[in-house]
């Protein structure tokens, strides 16, 4: 049996596509409404989602959109008494969707400069540890400055959000010659063939998720070189006071131990493990075969 929400959930409708999602009921604001009365007036909140970004959204066994982002979401509309809709997106089209009334909020968005300047932020509720995403047997390679640092040429990928950290690894290691490639979803990794790609970096909370599906692929966090990246909600642009209140739930939810609960279980996997055969994202999440 798959995971499925730890909170019972509200009422729920998730588009799997951008077009399927009908263009929201224009109702008579006054014009210094905020996006949260909207929400309450409207009484839904609309949500995007990324695609298979384990282990914040995705659809377990039962075709049921699941995992961290979904349970924060699914308390936060309970407690405001609404229901809950999500519309797909992509990093491509994050600003466009939230600023254009599309969504309203996006969970586990990068704290980083490019995103502060088009949308609003809360205060973060995760620090996503940066990782790179190697071959196994190139575990050891990875690990270690010295021995990295014999590489004359490196092709790292990386998906859309984390392309600000390039000058910083740009920079680290000064004496490689870095080849970046954007990819659009991370099985252009994970599935490649000839090993065209040597390296993928991303956050070790979904870089470990992925590696439970393609157990030849191993997360390296290179001990001299630790980066965090904060992750919070994002809102549309102007919203500040919308993001500011977010602030206050999070502080809220992590002094009574909600975020510590949800964490446990979607990323860690506590209270999962007591199924027999052991859990795994492979079989108990999605349902495949092992």
């Amino acid at each position: 049996m798959g995971m499925s929400l730890i909170a019972p959930a509200v009422e729920t409708t998730v588009f799997e596509n951008r077009m399927d999602a009908p263009v929201r009921r224009e109702l008579e604001f006054p014009d210094e409404y905020s996006v949260l009365e909207q929400i309450q007036q409207r009484g839904v909140l609309r949500a995007g989602y990324v695609h298979g970004r384990l282990p914040f959204t995705f659809f377990n066994e039962h075709g049921e959109l699941v995992g961290f982002d979904v349970e924060i979401l699914n308390q936060l509309a309970s407690e405001m008494g609404v229901g809950l809709e999500f519309v797909p997106l992509t990093w491509d089209t994050l600003f466009e969707q939230v600023n254009s009334d599309e969504v309203d909020i996006v969970g586990t968005v990068p704290l980083t400069t490019q995103v502060l300047m088009n949308l609003e932020l809360s205060d973060p509720y995760l620090d996503g540890a940066l990782s790179l995403v190697v071959r196994d047997h190139r575990r050891t390679e990875f690990s270690h400055r010295e021995k990295l640092l014999l590489n004359r040429e490196l092709t790292i990928a990386y998906p859309g959000p984390a392309a600000y950290i390039r000058p910083s690894i740009e920079s680290a290691i000064p004496s490689i010659s870095i080849t970046w490639k954007e990819i659009k979803n991370l099985r252009e990794f994970f599935e490649q063939e000839d090993e065209i790609f040597d390296a993928l970096i991303i956050e070790a909370e979904i870089g470990a998720a992925w590696t439970l599906l393609y157990p030849e692929y191993t997360v390296v966090t290179p001990a001299s070189s630790k980066l965090n990246i904060p992750l919070g909600f994002a809102v549309p642009v102007g919203q500040h006071q919308f993001a500011v209140s977010l602030g206050r739930w999070i502080a809220a939810k992590k002094a009574t131990g909600d975020i510590q609960i949800a964490y446990d279980y979607w990323i860690l996997g506590k209270g999962a493990e007591k199924r027999e055969p052991r859990w795994s994202i492979k079989k108990d999440v999605l349902g495949w075969g092992e």
